[in-house]
């Protein structure tokens, strides 16, 4: 008697060998749906655009922009807590490369002495940097303070008068 040996294929195998090749093709199919999204889930790892971590990326490679941003986002307590200081830092950095409305903030910043000394020196020095290149409100800003700085000397012309 000669043994004949089954094939992998005959007809009770062949049902067996779809079935595992269709489990093997499911299971591909999975792993790269679940792969696919990991990856996208990877990229889209990176801060959303508008959000302060968005921000405080840029502004640490230096985009005068995205540090003006940050600023008025540390001062106005917008998606952070509120912080003169860092809002202060923040413009300097901006104002240091020429933006006008960084310059500007700071000027005011220095002039209120929020987040740092009140120093009028220096308000009037960013104030003017801005209002030199043409920054409306710096220009009303100085202004102002020139109009009050006349007052206060008329005052103290009249209490010196009054003490003769």
């Amino acid at each position: 008697m000669s043994m004949v040996r089954p094939s992998i294929f005959s007809q009770n195998n062949g049902a067996l060998f779809k079935d595992i090749f269709r489990v093997a093709v499911f299971a591909c199919a999975v792993l790269l749906i679940f792969g696919s999204s990991t990856i996208f889930a990877q990229q889209s790892s990176a801060p959303a655009e508008g959000s302060l971590e968005y921000y405080k990326a840029l502004a640490e490679k230096g985009n005068a922009e995205a540090q003006l941003k940050l600023a008025e986002l540390y001062q106005q307590g917008k998606d952070v807590a509120q912080n003169f200081t860092e809002a202060a830092k923040w413009y300097k950095k901006a104002a240091e490369q020429g933006l006008q409305e960084a310059q500007y903030k700071l000027g005011e910043m220095y002039y209120e002495g929020k987040g740092m000394v009140q120093d009028a020196k220096e308000a009037a020095n960013w104030l003017e940097k801005a209002a030199s290149r043409g920054h409306q409100a710096a220009k009303d800003k100085l202004q102002d303070i020139k109009s009050k700085a006349q007052d206060s000397l008329k005052d103290l012309n009249k209490a010196l008068d009054m003490i003769r």
